[in-house]
């Protein structure tokens, strides 16, 4: 399976997270929320400016910016 940032799925797609890049503050802020390996992510919402993000991960809606979402890698369910 491929990988894919999670920037390039649409709304309504699912996924799971296979890593998280980035600087070392963001990891830890994405895994206390939990994204971790192996978790399922729901994109709810694209802002038009594909700038936020609105997903559903472990039964809760978060909201997130770009810059945090373009360091999550994720395969399609």
């Amino acid at each position: 399976m491929e990988t894919e940032n999670l920037t390039n799925f649409k709304e309504n797609e699912t996924g799971f997270v296979v890593t998280i890049t980035g600087p070392l503050h963001l990891k830890r802020r994405l895994l206390d929320l939990g994204f971790t390996q192996g978790t399922m992510v729901r994109i709810i919402n694209i802002s038009p400016l594909k700038n936020s993000f609105l997903l559903e991960i472990h039964g809760y809606i978060i909201a997130l910016r770009q810059n945090a979402v373009q360091n999550i890698q994720m395969v399609r369910a």
